[in-house]
C-alpha cells in the first residue's frame, strides 16, 4: 500500500489525461479501514484534477494493524459515495468509475451507530450492504481490485495477527504443547473457556489447571482495547493426551451492533475437532 501510494497514485490522473481514457476527469482518493477497531476507518478526499491530489494523498495516515478476520468496512465508503458525493457526469447521463483495491471481505450491513460516529450522518437503522452497493452502482461503474491470495496465505495472515496480539499481552505463542487462541474486534469481553481431559475448567475464574495449562492472557475485562485475545496453552512437554474442549461465552456486550467478528487460532500434537460456541446475553449460537 505504501509503495502503490507514493509511486503510483500520484501519477494516475496524469495518465487518465494523458491516454485521453475519460474526457475532464477528476479524482476522488480514499483510505478504507475497520469500522470496528481502526482510528481512522474511512479517509475520503475531494474530487481535484492536479497536484492538489498530491496533498490528498499525502495526508491519507496508513493504520495498519488489521484485525485478522477478512473483513474491512468497504460498505460503509460504499454508502458515503453512494448517497453524499455529486458527480457532473450524470448530468450528461453517464457515469463515474469506481475502484475498490483491497483484500478483505466487507460486512453485510452498514451500521447506524458507525454512519453517525464516523460521518456525522443519521440513518433511521442499519442499512443492508447489498442495497447500498446496487445504489452506488446506479451512480459508478463499480469495480473491485482483488489481489489473490490462496487459502493457507489468508490462514497464515490470521495466524500472524493472532501471534503478534498474544506475545503483545504477554502471552506465550511458541514453545507449546497445546494452544487456543481466540481473537475479536470489538469492546467486548469474549471469555475463552477450556475443559482439559481430566475434566478441569480453566477460565477467567481458574486461569491454571493441576495439570499445567495456563489462560496466561485475559483481555477486555474492562473493555479496554478494540484489539483484544485470549490465549490459553501448555509449554512443551507438559499436556497430557486426551481431548480438549473450547468453547467461548460473551461475558459482557459492550458493542451490539458488532457482533460475531471473531477467529480462532489452535495448536497440538493432532487436529482435533472442536466445539466453539459464542453466547450473547440474548441468545447462543453454535
Amino acid at each position: 500500500m505504501r509503495d502503490i501510494r507514493y509511486d503510483k497514485l500520484p501519477m494516475f490522473i496524469g495518465q487518465i489525461i494523458m491516454k485521453n481514457y475519460v474526457p475532464g476527469p477528476a479524482v476522488s482518493f480514499a483510505a478504507i479501514g475497520d469500522a470496528n477497531s481502526d482510528g481512522a476507518p474511512l479517509q475520503v478526499g475531494q474530487f481535484e484534477a492536479d497536484n492538489r491530489l498530491d496533498d490528498v494523498l499525502s495526508k491519507v495516515w496508513i493504520e495498519e494493524g488489521g484485525g485478522g478476520t477478512g473483513q474491512e468496512s468497504y460498505e460503509l465508503a460504499a454508502y458515503f459515495y453512494a448517497r453524499h458525493s455529486v458527480l457532473d457526469c450524470l448530468k450528461q447521463g453517464r457515469k463515474g468509475y469506481f475502484f475498490f483495491l483491497g483484500d478483505e471481505g466487507f460486512y453485510p450491513q452498514v451500521r447506524r451507530e458507525q454512519v453517525r460516529r464516523i460521518l456525522g450522518r443519521e440513518e433511521s437503522a442499519d442499512l443492508d450492504a447489498k442495497t447500498i452497493f446496487a445504489e452506488l452502482a446506479q451512480k459508478y461503474h463499480v469495480f473491485f481490485i482483488y489481489p489473490q491470495k490462496s487459502m493457507a496465505e489468508r490462514r497464515s495472515d490470521i495466524d500472524a495477527e493472532i501471534k503478534k496480539r498474544v506475545e503483545a499481552a504477554g502471552g506465550i505463542y511458541e514453545g507449546v504443547d497445546v494452544r487456543a487462541s481466540l481473537i475479536w474486534d470489538n469492546r467486548n469481553d469474549l471469555d475463552l473457556h477450556m475443559i482439559t481431559p481430566s475434566g478441569e475448567h480453566i477460565f477467567y475464574g481458574h486461569k491454571q489447571s493441576h495439570c499445567r495449562g495456563e489462560l496466561d492472557v485475559d483481555r477486555n475485562v474492562r473493555g479496554e482495547t478494540t484489539k483484544p485475545v485470549e490465549n490459553i496453552r501448555w509449554r512443551k512437554g507438559t499436556a497430557t493426551a486426551g481431548s480438549y474442549r473450547l468453547y467461548v461465552q460473551n461475558d459482557r456486550l459492550r458493542q451490539s451492533s458488532v457482533a460475531g467478528n471473531a477467529a480462532w487460532g489452535a495448536c497440538g500434537p493432532s487436529v482435533v475437532p472442536l466445539e466453539q460456541r459464542v453466547q450473547t446475553e440474548s441468545k447462543q449460537s453454535r
